[in-house]
């Protein structure tokens, strides 16, 4: 349900954006303005692939041994 709300949120204002030609990362001020993201990680994409892996065998385990 959240998943639905936010599309019906974001939709409209991407589309609009998008028309002016300025698309969805520029309301994240990722396009030039000289903004450095320091939270954002750097994660090599085997390391990301096994995380991702390791999380989702955990919730496997969980939801079988409930």
């Amino acid at each position: 349900m959240a998943f639905v709300a936010a599309y019906a949120a974001a939709y409209p204002v991407n589309r609009l954006m998008l028309r002016r030609g300025q698309g969805h990362a520029r309301s994240h001020g990722a396009m030039g303005d000289g903004v450095e993201r320091a939270w954002v990680p750097d994660i090599p994409a085997p390391g990301l692939a096994g995380a991702l892996a390791a999380f989702l065998a955990g919730g496997l385990l969980v939801s079988i041994a409930a």
